[in-house]
């Protein structure tokens, strides 16, 4: 061995000397327990990684469902304003065709009684030309 890794090593021996035996199982046994704490210690770190992403999830949800909600909304307003239209437009119509059936009535009546005017124009001519005729 190179004089420079013994004089490294030197100091870790004599450390394991001054333990003495039941140190130095004392330090194997204590092994497991430093990688049980260690991995408890990164779960810990993950749990708290993992809620931090799921309260990061959590927020831009709810921020997906109020723009929703508030485009839903917005639609909902559109529609009905829209359909209001359509029944004001259905109402005109209906008040239209009520105006024009009774003015179709009114030029019923009109042409009947000029019909019947025209009759008795012609039948009142036919009589004076008759009258003159003799």
């Amino acid at each position: 061995m190179d004089p420079q890794t013994m004089a490294a090593l030197l100091p870790i021996l004599e450390g394991l000397v001054a333990l003495g035996v039941p140190g130095i199982l004392l330090g194997v046994a204590a092994i497991p327990a430093l990688v049980i704490g260690l991995i408890c210690w990164l779960a810990y770190r993950r749990e708290k990684l993992v809620a931090k992403v799921l309260e990061a999830y959590r927020t831009d949800t709810h921020q997906i469902i109020e723009a929703f909600s508030q485009k839903h909304d917005e639609c909902l307003t559109e529609f009905s304003a829209k359909h209001q239209q359509v029944v004001n437009f259905y109402t005109n119509n209906v008040q239209l065709v009520k105006s024009h059936e009774k003015m179709a009535e009114a030029n019923q009546a009109l042409i009947v009684n000029n019909t019947r005017a025209l009759e008795r124009l012609c039948v009142v001519v036919e009589s004076m030309a008759k009258n003159q005729g003799r």
